[in-house]
C-alpha cells in the first residue's frame, strides 16, 4: 500500500456480528477492506452499509427484492440489472452463474461498478434507460446513491439515455431470466421503452419506493407489468420493492 494516496482509514470494533471495515481513501477512490474482500464505494457516508460484511450487505440487496427467495439463478442465465450503482446486486446474480448487463449512468458510481465487477461475468453500460431515445439532465448524488433523471437535486450533468427495447435488439433479443430495476422514480419510463424485452422475460424486480419527487412509482409499475402478462409474486411494503413472475 502506497501511504502517500492514503488520506485517512477507518475501522469498525463493534459487536460481535459485525466485521472488521477498513476505509481507504486513496486517489483512485474510496475502498473498503473486509475479511470477505475489498469493495470499492461511492461515498464514504455509506461505509456503514457494510459493518456486517460484503456478502450480508449483497444479499440484503436480494433479500429485499424479493430474488432470493422466489428466482433461481442458473449458470448462463441472462440478468438485467438496472440502476446497478457499484454492483452489488450484479455480484450476487454473478456468484449464481449468470450473465450480468449491468446499466449505471454516474460517471461516479459507474467507476466503482467497474472495479467491483472486474473479473466476473458481468458487461457494463454507462448509459441511462428511459422510454425513448434522448440526451437528458441526469442528477447525481452518491452521497444518498439517488442519481436520479427526475429528482431534481444534486450536481447535474447531461447523459444519453436509450430504451431497452434498443439495446436489447441489438442483441437479438436473447431470453431474460431476471430484469432488477432501480431507476430512481423513472422505473415507469424504463418499462415503456422495453415491451419487446419484457415479452422475453421471465422475472422482474422493481424498487418502486418513493424516489419520484417523493411519491411511490408502484401503482404505475404494476399496471404496466400486469399488462404485459406478469403477476404479482412479492411486495416488499416497507422497501417499496414487488416482484413480478411472468405468468
Amino acid at each position: 500500500m502506497d501511504l502517500r494516496t492514503v488520506r485517512y482509514e477507518w475501522f469498525w470494533w463493534l459487536r460481535p456480528d459485525r466485521v472488521r471495515v477498513r476505509m481507504r481513501n486513496t486517489a483512485e477512490g474510496i475502498f473498503i477492506d473486509t475479511p470477505e474482500g475489498r469493495l470499492r464505494i461511492a461515498s464514504a457516508h455509506r461505509v456503514g452499509l457494510y459493518k456486517r460484511g460484503i456478502k450480508a450487505r449483497i444479499d440484503k440487496v436480494a433479500n429485499a427484492y424479493g430474488v432470493a427467495q422466489h428466482v433461481t439463478l442458473r449458470p448462463d442465465d441472462l440478468v438485467l440489472d438496472i440502476g446497478a450503482n457499484i454492483g452489488e446486486f450484479s455480484l450476487w446474480a454473478a456468484e449464481r452463474g449468470a450473465n450480468v448487463i449491468a446499466f449505471e449512468p454516474d460517471p461516479t458510481t459507474f467507476a466503482c461498478l467497474r472495479d467491483n465487477v472486474a473479473g466476473k461475468t458481468v458487461e457494463i453500460e454507462p448509459i441511462g434507460l428511459w422510454h425513448e431515445t434522448a440526451t437528458l439532465t441526469f442528477f447525481v448524488a452518491p452521497d444518498e446513491a439517488d442519481g436520479s433523471f427526475i429528482n431534481e437535486s444534486g450536481q447535474s450533468i447531461t447523459v444519453d439515455a436509450r430504451p431497452l427495447d434498443e439495446i436489447m435488439e441489438l442483441r437479438g433479443f436473447p431470453p431474460v431470466r431476471l430484469i432488477k430495476m432501480d431507476a430512481e422514480g423513472a422505473e415507469p419510463e424504463v418499462l415503456r421503452g422495453a415491451a419487446e424485452t419484457l415479452k422475453r422475460t421471465e422475472f422482474v424486480a422493481v424498487d418502486a419506493g418513493k424516489e419520484r419527487n417523493g411519491s411511490e412509482t408502484l401503482e404505475a409499475c404494476e399496471k404496466l407489468l400486469l399488462d404485459a402478462g406478469f403477476a404479482i409474486v412479492f411486495h416488499n411494503e416497507a422497501r417499496g420493492t414487488i416482484l413480478a413472475h411472468h405468468a
